[in-house]
This record gives C-alpha cells, sequence and structure tokens, in this order.
C-alpha cells in the first residue's frame, strides 16, 4: 500500500512540474514587470502622520505651521514637499454621552472644528497636504459605552 501511494505522490509531482513551468513560462513578461518594483535615484522622505481631523482645536495652528513650513521649500523642479495626513472624521463626545449615556459624536465638519477642518483645505489647495482616510474614528461605540 505505501509504495502505491509513493507512485501515486510522485505522478502528480511530475505531472505538477511542466504546469508550473508553463504557467511560469506563459506569464514571463507580467512575472518580470511585477519582480522590476519602482526605486528612486536618490534619497526619498516620505512625510506621513496620522490621526488628524476631529479632535484638539489647537490642530488647526499646528497645521497652519505645518503648511508653511512646507510651502517655504521646493525641490529642484519647484514642487514643495506634500505632507500625507491621515485623517479621522469624528471624535466621542464625551459631555454629550457623560449627559445621558447615549453615544454621540463630534464629526470633522461640525461648527466648532471649522478652524481645523480650514487648515486642512488650505493646506491642500497650497499642495501641501494630502489627505488620506485613517478612519470614521478610532472608537467602537458600543464598546465605548460600555467601559
Amino acid at each position: 500500500m505505501t509504495g502505491s501511494w509513493g507512485l501515486v505522490v510522485a505522478g502528480a509531482l511530475l505531472a505538477w512540474m511542466p504546469a508550473a513551468a508553463g504557467a511560469l513560462f506563459v506569464s514571463r513578461v507580467a512575472l518580470g514587470r511585477a519582480c522590476r518594483a519602482p526605486v528612486f535615484r536618490r534619497p526619498t522622505l516620505v512625510l506621513e502622520s496620522d490621526d488628524w481631523g476631529a479632535g484638539s482645536l489647537a490642530q488647526g495652528q499646528v497645521l497652519r505651521a505645518i503648511a508653511d513650513t512646507l510651502a517655504r521649500h521646493r525641490d529642484a523642479t519647484g514642487r514643495h514637499p506634500v505632507m500625507n495626513l491621515a485623517l479621522v472624521l469624528a471624535v466621542p463626545d464625551g459631555p454629550a454621552i457623560a449627559a445621558d449615556g447615549v453615544y454621540r459624536r463630534v464629526e470633522l465638519d461640525a461648527p466648532m472644528l471649522a478652524p481645523v477642518l480650514a487648515a486642512l483645505r488650505e493646506g491642500a489647495s497650497r499642495q501641501v497636504f494630502s489627505a488620506q482616510l485613517h478612519g470614521h474614528e478610532h472608537f467602537w461605540p458600543p464598546t465605548l459605552i460600555a467601559s
């Protein structure tokens, strides 16, 4: 019985090897492209930071200062450095939650966060900020209420 299983395995391998070789041959151009990952000729500095957006009002001033700093610099082709900002769109509204025990949030477009949103938009219009979605919130509301 052991010998017959060995023959089955050997036969399967012998059938698989030419099929795999054929698949590699057919897709050799695509595989070659995939293996040539893009690289930069010169050192590159990547500016990324997360958890911007809904939150502290002090972010407005900080974002404006960062945008001003980035706007003062240019590369050899005249482009400004760009900071990738990972945005959080809402935070828990602690006082409202404490008042009635129901989960409430403050969204980035709330009037109280207007200075932060304005600073984000201003940096984007100056082409020194690039926004990406980091998340709607950092908290799972039912878990936050239960805690």
